[in-house]
């Protein structure tokens, strides 16, 4: 299966049933953790200091795999816990 960021998912066998998945955002040299990924949006699990950075990359990990994908982000990374920002 692949998804927009190009990423292709691992061929599970039947006795693999669960995957081990990392959503991160890299901005102004930060790595900030996030909870869910939707298709013009992210949730920000938590970041303590707004960044106004219009530029960064989000990184998705499913087990060994990893892709970036470069984003842009018209209103930065507001500060706060569970915050939704946008991107393209």
């Amino acid at each position: 299966m692949k998804n927009g960021l190009g990423c292709i998912l691992p061929n599970l066998s039947r006795e693999h049933f669960s995957t081990t998945v990392s959503l991160k955002l890299i901005v102004a040299g930060r790595e900030i953790v996030l909870s869910h990924l939707g298709p013009d949006y992210m949730i920000v699990r938590e970041n303590d200091v707004p960044i106004t950075e219009e530029h960064g990359k989000l990184v998705v990990r499913v087990d060994s795999s990893c892709r970036g994908q470069d984003v842009v982000l018209p209103q930065g990374v507001p500060a706060g816990r569970f915050r939704q920002v946008a991107y393209w």
